[in-house]
């Protein structure tokens, strides 16, 4: 809690549930601990700002103030699990949710899938929900590269490929620049991730939580 800012500290206490509170205060105290390692200065210097683009509230998404430089990073909470991802020069976009029993993807298929992306979900059996939560992490990524988040209808964007190697092939007028984002697939155990970023994929880096524990 002392790494966060006072607004951070008051954002908090908008969440009713202790979890929520707790997942995000975990992911804020991350983001400062591997920028801290990574850029090599102690965590209480690194200085994050969320003006909103439209009302210049502080809920938009993080942006590196201090140490100035190019980094652009994301933050994913789903579960037990927080992420965050960080990349210099490009827009990067990260996304996690965690597999759970008894999830009925018809809820948010509509909303979420382009019609060929919904008749393939739903010839894919037993396979669907799994399906389903990958191109929902891959979606979400896309749209938190590209900085437009859910402002944009998740079924505008149309996403095809195998797991492994997805690619970004239909996109809303408005945001052309979605043809340039990659998409990569995270290994993380009971949960799907997805990182997108604005051009050549880099290589993946990860840090375990621990080593951010004991930095």
């Amino acid at each position: 809690m002392a790494m966060l800012s006072p607004d951070e500290r008051r954002r908090l206490q908008r969440y009713r549930r202790a979890d929520d509170r707790g997942q995000h205060a975990v992911g804020w105290a991350i983001v400062r601990r591997a920028l801290g390692l990574y850029l090599g200065v102690p965590p209480g210097s690194v200085v994050l700002d969320r003006s909103c683009a439209t009302c210049d509230a502080q809920h938009g998404p993080p942006r590196l103030v201090q140490p100035a430089g190019d980094i652009n990073l994301s933050i994913s909470h789903a579960g037990d699990v927080v992420g965050v991802a960080f990349l210099r020069g490009r827009r990067i976009g990260l996304d996690i949710e965690v597999e759970r029993g008894g999830f009925d993807y018809e809820e948010l298929i509509d909303f979420a899938c382009a019609p060929a992306e919904r008749a393939a979900l739903r010839r894919s059996g037993d396979a669907a929900p799994r399906a389903f939560l990958e191109l929902w992490t891959q979606k979400e990524a896309v749209l938190k590269a590209l900085g437009v988040g859910l402002g944009v209808a998740p079924q505008r964007l149309v996403i095809r490929g195998p797991r492994s190697s997805p690619a970004v092939v239909g996109w809303p007028g408005e945001i052309p620049q979605a043809s340039r984002i990659a998409l990569r697939p995270v290994t993380l155990d009971g949960a799907v991730c997805t990182v997108a970023v604005d051009g050549a994929l880099p290589t993946v880096t990860r840090i375990d939580a621990s080593r951010l524990i004991a930095a």
